[in-house]
């Protein structure tokens, strides 16, 4: 919509009202000086002519030369024309024309009225002088003759052209300066308003450096105080509603934990960093959009719609399928007392993913090692219940019966073994002593460790190192997380078969990799295979005595000292175990 300006309105509006204004009384006056002249110099010619009356003979005048003289004399002073006219009509003298050429006058209105009425009075065109005239009569009761006297409109006109222009002059004079006065004053009114303008819209900006100066007027002058004082109460309201604001959202976004605040629609209002985080949006695509369009969980937009119906604070454990977490969920509706409207909730997301996972892994850690020491304890106790019936056993079968109790024995005692250490590794603030070690010794003492077990296997050890020669680091605990990996190898692959061991220089860390020629593992197994007591052939892994917790053990050796462990398998094609430590 075009919206015209202030000064255009208020100019515009000041010029018509001046121009209409002078308009009329320019027109009023022009009309008033017109009749007022005509009028005017029909009194005057009356009063004139009735003057000039007196100074007729009573019984007239004796010849025509006379009467000429008489009219030339009365006319010549007053620029007027004076006819003299006989009982009968004739023109018996003129001041403008030859009596002689004249007509019978009898008929001319003016002359009728001053015979019937005694004077007479009337405007025409002069067929004589070629000219609008007005004329003035009387009649001479004495001599029974008629004084006419006339004037030409144009003489009169004249008279009233010099009013004209004054009356137009003045009109002009007093029209131009309402102009400069009129667009004075909207200019200053109009940059008055502007200024007005521009302070607020710095003040909606948040700029207060601006004050406002009118002057020219009290009301001008108060209107700046007011507006000046208005402009520092909202900026001591904003810095007061900011600091606040800051402070409350400096604290959500300490918080670990997500958290939203929502309308009855579920429309986000705010969100603290650790929601925009979870959403993997900024703030600015948050707020304004729907729960459901930045967290798609239908399970939330429940929750929070139940809140809404029965008006009471819900929790629930949501699980989190994107990002496989676990989310303790409350809700809690604000403004429970005010207008339906104004009502909104609060949304606060726990993770408890770590609790949750370490419940599953207590429950899979109890099942599992309830099944671990179940074999080789039901399998000791079966044996030694055997036992003590010696008189029933040959002596080759006590013995035989006292190699398994050994053998299961031993077993025992090394899941226990395995076990403390894991908790020893899994132990908080546990400190660890590193000294710089040398890599091919740190190599040769953890193959020495299973040296008897791959000559009875008849396998083969290969070596690649890289010229990194010494590295910072746990010796025995890196010695046994090197001889679990070749203990893997040798139990895992073929009897003859081939290790290769190698180190790689890889950004900060040294990589140890250590490559068999067994089965392989498939990529769904790789994921949980350094997990305790996972395995991925659960009975060939019993034949060969493991424990099941060599590779947890790996993990959490290489963990400890801010390294890694990763594997490179394909079924089939071998292993290549890898564990990294920093350099």
């Amino acid at each position: 919509m075009n919206k015209k300006s202030f000064f255009n309105k208020y100019f515009t509006g000041l010029l018509v009202i001046f121009f209409f204004s002078l308009f009329s009384v320019g027109f009023f006056s022009t009309w008033t000086i017109t009749r007022f002249s005509n009028g005017d110099t029909a009194q005057r010619l009356e009063e004139y002519l009735l003057v000039m009356n007196y100074f007729i003979p009573p019984m007239g005048f004796e010849n025509s030369q006379e009467a000429q003289f008489f009219v030339d004399s009365a006319a010549s002073a007053k620029n007027l024309r004076i006819t003299l006219i006989d009982k009968e009509g004739y023109v018996l003298a003129d001041s403008h024309a030859d009596a002689e050429t004249l007509d019978n006058h009898n008929n001319r209105k003016e002359v009728l009225l001053a015979r019937q009425y005694g004077k007479g009075f009337s405007r025409r065109y002069s067929d004589t002088l070629k000219e609008t005239y007005i004329y003035s009569a009387v009649f001479n009761q004495s001599s029974g003759m008629v004084l006419r006297i006339s004037m030409a409109v144009s003489n009169i006109q004249q008279r009233a052209l010099k009013s004209y222009i004054w009356v137009s002059f003045l009109t002009l004079l007093i029209l131009g300066l309402s102009i400069l006065i009129s667009y004075s004053h909207a200019q200053t009114i109009s940059k008055m308003l502007n200024s007005l303008k521009i302070t607020a819209e710095d003040y909606a900006s948040g700029d207060f450096s601006r004050s406002l100066y009118l002057t020219g007027f009290k009301e001008a002058h108060d209107l700046s105080f007011a507006v000046n004082a208005m402009g520092k109460q909202l900026q001591d309201k904003i810095q007061q509603i900011t600091a606040e604001k800051e402070k409350s959202q400096a604290m959500l976004n300490q918080m670990s934990e997500p958290v939203l605040n929502l309308n009855r629609n579920l429309t986000i209002l705010e969100a603290n960093k650790a929601a925009l985080d979870m959403a993997d949006r900024k703030l600015g695509q948050c707020k304004g959009r729907n729960l459901i369009q930045i967290f798609r969980s239908k399970e939330l937009c429940g929750l929070a719609e139940k809140v809404l119906k029965k008006r009471k604070t819900k929790q629930k454990l949501i699980y989190w399928k994107g990002e496989g977490r676990y989310l303790q969920v409350k809700v809690s509706l604000l403004h429970k007392d005010g207008e339906e409207e104004s009502q909104s909730l609060l949304m606060v997301m726990n993770d408890v993913t770590e609790i949750k996972q370490m419940e599953l892994m207590r429950k899979d850690f109890v099942g599992n090692v309830s099944h671990e020491l179940r074999t080789p304890v039901t399998s000791i106790l079966g044996y030694a219940d055997t036992l003590a019936m010696r008189d029933k056993l040959s002596e080759d079968q006590i013995d035989d019966f006292i190699i398994i109790i050994q053998k299961q024995g031993k077993r025992l005692a090394s899941i226990i073994e395995d076990l403390l250490i894991l908790s020893s590794l899994e132990e908080e603030g546990s400190y660890l002593k590193l000294e710089k070690s040398s890599v091919e010794k740190l190599i040769n003492r953890a193959v020495l460790f299973c040296q008897l077990r791959a000559q009875q296997s008849g396998v083969k050890f290969h070596y690649d190192l890289c010229n990194v020669k010494e590295i910072t680091l746990h010796p025995n605990l890196t010695e046994q997380a090197l001889s679990n990996l070749l203990d893997n190898a040798i139990k895992y692959g073929p009897d003859g078969g081939n290790i290769y061991i190698s180190t790689i220089q890889r950004g900060h860390y040294l990589e140890f990799h250590i490559k068999d020629q067994g089965p392989g593992i498939s990529v769904e197994q790789q994921a949980r295979l350094f997990e305790r007591f996972y395995r991925v052939d659960k009975a060939r892994s019993r034949d060969v005595g493991g424990t099941g917790l060599g590779l947890a053990i790996v993990k959490h050796i290489a963990q400890k000292q801010k390294g890694y462990v990763s594997i490179k398998s394909s079924p089939g094609l071998g292993s290549d175990f890898i564990v990294a430590f920093p350099n």
